[in-house]
């Protein structure tokens, strides 16, 4: 049993699972995400929260709804950080997803939250965007140990580039 999360051996561990517990959460976070590559693809000097903003806009507008509970992730609504993101990185390695690491802390502030986002269970902890090696990084290689409180058997995460990620192009 994990001190950090006592439930983890109960988690979805492999992106076909995540995606079996909440498709409609994690295609609403797919969708987000891709828009957001759209809006990177534009230029423009919109900081992470600012797209992250629009892309949650795109998201509702083609009928993904946000959770009602500020204690749970935007639209996958899970309880935990922590899980969230072990999540997040095992989809990351699915072929449509491969998303460079300043998407995936858009990921974190659509899904997670934080100081600049006004919402979601990170609302009054943390402002990712201002440490995008930190946070996505940082937490990459404790998950990558099994030291994030997911333990073994999830998938490695990797560290993509704009160019793996099919929705750059």
């Amino acid at each position: 049993m994990d001190k950090l999360r006592p439930d983890v051996d109960k988690e979805p561990k492999n992106s076909v699972d995540i995606i079996d517990a909440n498709p409609k959460g994690w295609s609403g976070v797919h969708t987000a995400l891709v828009e957001a590559c759209r809006l990177f693809g534009e230029g423009g000097s919109a900081a992470l929260p600012q797209k992250a903003i629009q892309a949650v806009e795109f998201a509702h507008s083609r009928g993904f709804e946000s959770s009602d509970d500020d204690k749970r992730t935007r639209f996958t609504h899970i309880p935990s950080v922590m899980a969230w993101q072990d999540a997040m990185y095992a989809m990351n390695e699915l072929r449509n997803w491969r998303f460079p690491d300043e998407l995936v802390c858009v990921a974190w502030l659509i899904e997670c939250g934080g100081l600049s986002m006004g919402r979601g269970p990170a609302r009054k902890k943390t402002k990712y965007e201002d440490g995008v090696k930190k946070y996505i990084g940082g937490t990459r290689r404790l998950y990558n140990r099994g030291e994030h409180g997911n333990g073994p058997g999830w998938p490695q995460s990797t560290v993509w580039n704009p160019s793996d990620c099919q929705h750059f192009r």
